[in-house]
């Protein structure tokens, strides 16, 4: 909402008005479009939630389940895309052509020093492919040539 502003004017810091919605009432071959507000009660608001929340939660999709590496050589493969792989012992992960778009994340668990990961086919800032730190995490993505990249908590 814009107020004219005239000189010697107070301008409030606030603006309060009746919550609203838009209703597009008509559009130019150019996209312009026009839109009525229309004014919205608390009680249309509040059915209008309680609906929504309704539909969040039957269409809710289940997270995906963790992957948990225990070998010592893992290869990404394109049903760990979206998927979080917790690698819990010390382990090579190559990182193959995959489609464009595709993502994970791959989090180092343990305390133990010796449980190293290295990434190997993966560009990365400074060229770092491990995660040396107990809980250390990188996210790898394909960008559209299909080529890897990483970026997280990398080390040398």
């Amino acid at each position: 909402m814009l107020l004219p502003v005239f000189a010697g004017a107070q301008v409030p810091d606030t603006v309060r008005h009746r919550p609203v919605d838009l209703k597009e009432i008509a559009a130019t071959p150019a996209g312009v479009k026009t839109f009525l507000l229309v004014p919205v009660d608390s009680v249309a608001r509040q059915q209008a939630s309680t609906a929504q929340q309704a539909a969040n939660s039957a269409f809710a999709l289940a997270s995906p389940t963790p992957i948990d590496i225990y070998d010592n050589t893992y290869t990404l493969q394109p049903s760990d895309n979206a998927k979080t792989l917790y690698v819990r012992v010390t382990c090579t992960i190559t990182c193959p052509a995959l489609p464009a778009d595709f993502k994970c994340k791959i989090v180092r668990v343990g305390t133990a020093s010796s449980a190293v990961v290295t990434i190997n086919g993966a560009a990365s800032v400074y060229g770092y492919k491990r995660l040396l730190q107990p809980e250390a995490s990188v996210e790898i993505y394909y960008d559209p040539s299909q080529k890897a990249h990483m970026d997280g908590r990398l080390s040398k």
